[in-house]
């Protein structure tokens, strides 16, 4: 692990945003047989500094679900809050549950980079691009 920074399930997280404040994210778990990815939640929470209020992730604001790989959490890149119970089961998403079910086979694992202008395109700090794709809801 980079920079010896521990993460682990229920893990919040701040991804900084390229213009102001911090999106919101939380490990949903480690997918060993995607790749050692880490399953990741988003919210639609804005935050203004790092340490302001967070709201857990639950169905009404989660804004999308990932699979990265753990290099941003590992190396402190994506600031770790608190941890929380997590509140958004994957099994809630059917393709996500398809996945388990098939050991991982045809699982997209995103970048880091991915995730973070996904995150600022959703608080309209960069363009949108092919990024919709990855809304839980369109």
């Amino acid at each position: 692990m980079t920079g010896g920074y521990k993460y682990g399930r229920g893990d919040l997280f701040a991804i900084a945003l390229p213009k102001r404040g911090w999106g919101v994210g939380q490990v949903l778990g480690i997918e060993k047989k995607c790749l050692n990815s880490v399953a990741v939640s988003i919210s639609s929470q804005l935050l203004e500094d790092e340490l302001g209020e967070i709201e857990p992730i639950t169905k009404a604001n989660c804004i999308s679900l990932f699979l990265t790989f753990p290099r941003d959490l590992a190396s402190g890149r994506w600031k770790i809050l608190k941890r929380s119970r997590v509140k958004t089961p994957l099994l809630w998403y059917p393709h996500w549950r398809n996945l388990r079910f098939n050991s991982g086979v045809g699982a997209t694992v995103a970048d880091e980079r991915t995730v973070e202008e996904f995150v600022a395109a959703f608080h309209g700090q960069a363009e949108w691009g092919n990024l919709k794709r990855f809304l839980v809801s369109q």
